[in-house]
């Protein structure tokens, strides 16, 4: 546990608690014990983005490049604007950022992911192509310490000393308080540190139960709003859905546009996975639930009409995150020629890489950095 940049701190308190202001916060790095990380300059997945910069960013992004194309974002930010729809960052090109020097926290920071609530926390988006699945079936950690990720923690610590991200943090805190407030009195809200005890119970439960198809988004939605994900051999793709229930897979090309679709697939029934494959979905299912943005966003899902308890909206996004990797890895599959049979560790591999940032994305109580 790291200490974060000290932040005004309000009373101890937990579930319950009836003050909006936060306690004080730490930085947990924790969660990216034993991760290794190596970034595949053939990929540029994570430019496929509109990465928000704040002013003194915009600043030193315009000085390098003066017709850069910025959007409207929150407060001070704007956002780079990509090159088109399904495109990437007007900043890359030949999948090379053209002002890595001045890029912003996003980027710099980038595979991890921190998100706000009663402490900061730290995760990696494992749709990174660069990061090294470990995948045992205890989930233990291949290393003590993470691999790799210097200069992404550096980052992280270096933007939570900054007064702007000090202010968005105690919003973020306050936010989760109230919204921990509200589930308590409801009577829905559940110690978080007693469902990550229990959490290897939700998983296997989830494993033992049916998977059932997830339904990809269709192109109606834009190609932006599909999933994505980096294949070695066919590069950068994007998921859709069709009316007929079949999957579409299109190519993504830096400069954007509706590509043609590299091809129409049937979406397999779910197959049986080998002991392999079972183990590593196993680990990252652990890993996703250890996280406090699941924690959040099975909150959230309660806030928005949910069903039951915390408890009960965390089984439910295990649940829904063990759909997802099974369907995508068996379309994947199929997208190599193999549209049935039992799935391996290289399948379940692709799935967790075409789901884990599409979930990190859902809306949570509390915030992100």
């Amino acid at each position: 546990m790291v200490s974060a940049p000290p932040t005004p701190a309000g009373p101890p308190g937990g579930p319950g608690r009836t003050s909006d202001e936060p306690r004080g916060l730490e930085l947990d790095l924790s969660p990216l014990n034993g991760m290794e990380f190596r970034c595949r300059p053939d990929c540029g997945l994570c430019c496929f983005a509109t990465p928000a910069a704040d002013r003194s960013e915009q600043r030193a992004l315009l000085t390098i490049l003066p017709s850069l194309p910025l959007l409207d974002g929150p407060g001070e930010y704007r956002r780079i604007a990509l090159q088109g729809e399904g495109g990437a960052c007007s900043v890359l090109h030949g999948l090379r950022c053209t002002a890595h020097g001045a890029r912003p926290f996003p980027c710099r920071s980038y595979p991890l992911s921190v998100h706000i609530g009663d402490r900061i926390q730290a995760t990696v988006v494992l749709s990174c192509p660069g990061l090294v699945l470990a995948g045992d079936a205890q989930g233990a950690p291949a290393a003590p310490a993470p691999i790799g990720l210097d200069d992404e923690i550096a980052s992280v610590l270096q933007e939570l000393g900054r007064p702007l991200a000090q202010s968005s943090v105690i919003r973020a805190a306050r936010d989760y308080a109230r919204a921990i407030d509200r589930l308590d009195a409801e009577a829905r809200w559940v110690d978080p540190m007693s469902l990550l005890d229990e959490r290897a119970t939700l998983v296997d439960r989830a494993l033992r139960s049916a998977a059932q198809l997830d339904p990809l988004p269709d192109l109606e939605e834009g190609l932006d709003a599909l999933p994505v994900t980096f294949d070695p051999e066919l590069g950068r793709l994007a998921l859709g859905g069709s009316e007929a229930g079949s999957a579409v897979v299109y190519p993504l090309d830096e400069r954007g546009g509706t590509p043609a679709p590299l091809g129409e697939y049937a979406i397999p029934d779910l197959p049986r996975l080998d002991q392999q494959a079972t183990a590593l979905l196993r680990w990252y299912l652990l890993y996703a639930s250890g996280r406090d943005l699941l924690i959040g966003q099975a909150a959230h899902d309660l806030l928005d009409g949910g069903d039951g308890d915390l408890e009960d909206a965390l089984a439910r996004e295990i649940e829904g995150m063990r759909n997802a990797v099974v369907t995508r890895a068996a379309l994947l599959r199929s997208v190599h020629g193999d549209p049935s049979g039992i799935l391996d560790r290289s399948a379940v591999d692709a799935g967790i890489r075409a789901t884990d940032a599409e979930f990190i994305d859902r809306p949570s109580i509390g915030g992100t950095l």
